[in-house]
């Protein structure tokens, strides 16, 4: 039997998840992670691996801590000693080298019979005591004759600070040697050199302090498993992969810091994706120097940049990193530094790196490791205080766009960049008159795009209503198509409104991308009025701009305050225009968001609300309406002032009224917050031929009457009704408006 063979085999851990070599129990997986030809989803289709197992078993208390960390190495090699209840099909190569760090971690806590019992799986493989040089009757029979006899074999690559290591004869060592050298030569620049190993205490296994490069077959298929050659077994299961490789800390380690060792699989797909696996696993080598107890993702993806710039220096072809890309421009919609089962993104996020060393230089990426040696900076986190993710994050999904015309790309950089990634899924906006809510999810450090195609000619105006506004984690970034000519990206990420006219040269968009992204490191972005995007027929005669207001309602042991935020509003003009010197215009549609506090006796209030305001074109106006608007303005031949009515009401808003007590009284109450703007009159401004209609306003709505122009309130005198009114008391209910409106009018 090869026993030596065979055990080395299962202590490999296959680093590249690529849709070449990563399956399932259906099948091989396409690059979304799930089976080709199966439609059930990832998690249903992949069995629990024995580490998952293992670890429920744990946090049900049926085995202890120590017993877990044994049956993991159990697993991880395939020993007959695994408990039966935690054999999987599916190896968990992964695992590998998060066991071996969290032992080393924990070493002086652990148990000296546990200790002992872990010692062939942690030494060296070129150690008489390893499990690779360890014959066991108890394995079942391989095809393959005995070749446990065969001895380690050691050289010093020249021109390096690495040994290789085989087990055969010197010149099986050949043609790795030269590859060897070519990466550590091209390796300068990009990470720098890793710790020396040091030598001893055994000299025959670690005779100097060369990094460590142990060279092991792979197979398609383990030899050892017998159902993996019955005739009614999925041999898809018993996979080991053509690539893969594990780095092991070394002796002596420094807190969290250490040298490392490697075991590498030299049955390769080709020459390339070998040399690939050299350069990730001398990267890991040289961040086991700055941090050994960092996450997984961050040591892959780093380390697959690192790849993947030794594989260009050397003039390769670094298919490895091209079909990472491939599958993390299918998942941008997900979190950048995802870890969970169905969706991991540790090899695929190399491309973050490559963004930001090319807008920072190579050296960035080891200062992410630099910053991760800090104490509580780990992850994401350290790549935060190198890489500002506030700032980088969203041009990275800008970058992600991925084509030359509106900024670069890729090849920009990387002439052999696989041609024609982008992002997917894109959501395909309407090309017709709309309201589009840009409301798919978004979690922590995710993008999602919004693609318009084209407009049908009756579009005249685009609007976003940005709410995302006053959130700092919320980005949008817009491509805009004018013509048959890209333009640069645009930052619209703090603009409450962005209106594009089409009947502006400037503006007439053919197409346009919206990228919206969550630079947020925890979580998702808060709940709240998400963006929306109109697209509408009328064009740019209109009049537009904000408006905000806040009531303050102070009566007896009432002191509430209401604010509605700012808030961007429109009016049409109406088709049929009937009083002279006047023109009269409908609110378009928008939206109001309300927010209370304050108090009511011994008792707090606070709550929020969205008030949709529909619009009435053309209609006859009706004050009984909760949520409506006009704006009427009178020229200078008829007095040169406005009026503004808007009426935010939605009478089953409600706030949260809590009252002290045990256990404390919480009840709805009604927002009765009722106008955005209610200017009964304001001169206009003018700036040069532009009016421009701004004011800032307060209205007591017990005392409005204070608000009329001094004819207006001499004409109300005269009535004996309205005596009452005038002698009101004031100060229970007052508002303050602000607002700024100017006309867009059509280009000639």
């Amino acid at each position: 039997m090869l026993i030596a063979l065979v055990v080395a085999v299962v202590m490999l851990v296959p680093r590249f998840r690529s849709p070449l070599n990563e399956v399932t129990k259906g099948g091989a997986k396409d690059s979304r992670g799930q089976s080709a030809g199966s439609q059930r989803d990832d998690t249903d289709a992949l069995p629990a691996t024995s580490e998952e197992v293992i670890a429920e078993a744990l946090k049900k208390a049926d085995i202890t801590y120590e017993e877990s960390l044994l049956q993991r190495a159990y697993a991880i090699f395939d020993d007959p000693r695994l408990d039966p209840l935690f054999r999987s099909p599916v190896m968990n190569w992964d695992a590998a080298s998060a066991l071996f760090v969290e032992i080393d971690s924990k070493e002086t806590s652990l148990s000296a019979g546990l200790l002992a019992a872990l010692e062939p799986f942690r030494v060296r493989p070129n150690d008489p005591r390893s499990i690779v040089n360890r014959p066991r009757a108890d394995v079942v029979k391989t095809r393959q004759p005995h070749d446990s006899a065969i001895g380690w074999i050691g050289r010093a690559v020249p021109n390096t600070n690495l040994r290789i290591w085989i087990k055969g004869s010197p010149v099986d060592l050949d043609p790795y040697e030269p590859l060897f050298e070519a990466v550590w030569r091209e390796f300068q620049g990009i990470f720098s050199y890793p710790d020396d190993d040091a030598p001893g205490p055994d000299l025959a296994t670690n005779p100097d302090g060369a990094i460590d490069f142990y060279l092991i077959h792979g197979r398609e298929v383990d030899p050892r498993v017998d159902y993996c050659f019955a005739a009614n077994s999925n041999p898809v299961w018993c996979t080991i992969g053509a690539t893969g490789g594990v780095t092991k800390p070394a002796e002596p380690r420094r807190f969290r810091k250490s040298s490392a060792y490697v075991q590498l699989n030299r049955s390769m797909l080709n020459e390339d994706v070998l040399v690939d696996a050299i350069a990730h696993e001398l990267a890991h080598v040289t961040q086991f120097g700055h941090d050994n107890n960092e996450n997984w993702w961050l040591k892959d993806s780093t380390a697959s940049w690192a790849a993947y710039r030794v594989m260009k220096k050397l003039r390769r072809n670094p298919t490895v990193s091209y079909d990472y890309a491939a599958r993390f421009m299918k998942g941008l919609h997900l979190p950048l530094d995802r870890m969970d089962r169905a969706e991991h993104n540790q090899y695929d996020a190399w491309l973050f790196f490559l963004y930001t060393s090319t807008e920072l230089g190579d050296h960035i990426v080891e200062e992410v490791w630099r910053q991760a040696e800090r104490a509580g900076i780990d992850d994401i986190k350290a790549v935060n205080e190198a890489i500002p993710l506030d700032k980088h994050f969203p041009l990275f999904t800008v970058r992600n766009w991925n084509r030359a015309e509106p900024g670069p790309a890729y090849t920009t950089w990387d002439r052999t960049f696989r041609p024609g990634l982008m992002p997917d899924p894109i959501n395909a906006m309407p090309t017709n008159p709309a309201m589009v809510t840009l409301d798919e999810p978004l979690p922590k450090l995710s993008a999602q795009y919004y693609h318009y195609t084209a407009f049908d000619a009756n579009v005249r105006r685009i609007t976003l209503q940005n709410f995302y506004a006053l959130v700092p984690d919320a980005h949008i970034w817009a491509l805009k198509k004018v013509g048959s000519d890209w333009k640069m990206p645009e930052d619209w990420s703090r603009d409450n409104v962005k209106v594009l006219c089409r009947d502006l040269p400037q503006d007439d968009v053919s197409e346009l991308v919206l990228i919206v992204s969550n630079s947020s490191m925890t979580g998702p972005l808060p709940p709240g009025p998400q963006p929306r995007v109109v697209t509408e027929e009328v064009g740019c005669e209109t009049v537009e701009g904000t408006a905000k207001a806040t009531l303050r309602r102070k009566d007896g042991g009432v002191d509430l305050t209401y604010v509605a935020s700012l808030t961007t509003v429109q009016f049409r003009p109406r088709t049929v225009q009937d009083q002279e010197f006047n023109v009269q215009y409908d609110l378009l549609p928008t939206s109001v968001v309300w927010s209370v506090t304050g108090t009511e006796g011994d008792c707090t209030v606070n709550g929020r609300a969205v008030v949709n305001i529909p619009s009435f074109i053309d209609q006859p106006l009706d004050p009984t309406r909760p949520a409506w608007g006009y704006l009427n303005v009178v020229s200078k031949e008829g007095g040169d002032f406005h009026s503004i009515h808007i009426s935010a009401v939605d009478p089953n808003a409600r706030a949260t009224k809590t009252c002290p007590g045990n256990p404390p009284s919480v009840t709805k109450v009604p927002i009765v917050a009722g106008y955005l703007s209610k200017i009964l009159r304001q001169t206009n401004t003018h700036n040069g031929n532009d009016v421009i209609y701004s004011g800032r306003q307060t209205l007591d709505a017990d005392r409005f009457m204070d608000n009329l122009p001094p004819e207006a309130l001499e004409v109300l005198k005269n009535f004996p009704q309205a005596q009452a009114m005038l002698n009101r008391q004031g100060g229970k209910y007052v508002y303050t408006f602000e607002w700024e409106m100017k006309p867009r009018q059509r280009s000639p």
